[in-house]
């Protein structure tokens, strides 16, 4: 399971402050959850929430509830796309 880091910055010096303001605010990517996550790949939230679990599909559990960040979904997806192209190791064609 990866660690979930919070967004929040939080400054102990002037410097830090000055240092942030010259740099735009970060911004978190936000998170969606199982039911849209499924909708995007197509699949059943079950599902979703199953191979998040055995860590095929990247997400994160946050209580008792799946998140996901749709650009890890993408990348997945992306991923598994260029693993199907492929040639099989025989040369064998399907």
């Amino acid at each position: 399971m990866r660690a979930y880091s919070t967004c929040s910055q939080q400054f102990d010096t002037p410097a830090e402050k000055q240092v942030s303001s010259q740099n735009p605010p970060f911004k978190c990517e936000p998170l969606i959850d199982a039911r849209r996550a499924a909708q995007l790949l197509r699949v059943h939230p079950k599902t979703a929430k199953r191979m998040a679990s055995t860590g095929i599909l990247p997400g994160i559990k946050i209580g008792r509830v799946w998140r996901f960040r749709e650009s890890a979904l993408d990348e997945w997806m992306k991923l598994q796309l260029q693993c199907s192209r492929h040639p099989s190791p025989k040369g064998e064609t399907f």
